[in-house]
């Protein structure tokens, strides 16, 4: 079962722990022209499940979606904003 680990809390996990994110992602209106009358804007919380990529980036989450056996090629790499993230779960022995 996940374990919440909470927003900023997550310097503790080790380089490679398998985490789902949950973070507000920036985003664009739909149309190039808005009626900004009309206009109704909403936000864009995204999921990226992956492995955490320690130290990578500063002042960024990275977590990459496919990390080879030796750990040394990562795939699918995110960079999220660490102001962005709402939540990061660890995800248990089941999902590594």
């Amino acid at each position: 079962f996940p374990v919440t680990i909470g927003c900023g809390e997550y310097s503790h996990l080790e380089d490679w722990t398998p985490v789902v994110v949950r973070w507000r992602d920036a985003h664009a209106a739909t149309d190039p022209w808005v009626d900004i009358s009309t206009y109704n804007p909403s936000e864009c919380i995204i999921t990226t499940y992956g492995h955490i990529w320690k130290d990578c980036l500063e002042g960024h989450l990275t977590v990459a979606g496919s990390v080879d056996g030796d750990k040394d090629i990562a795939g699918d790499v995110n960079h999220i904003p660490l102001g962005m993230v709402l939540e990061v779960k660890r995800l248990g022995e089941n999902y590594a």
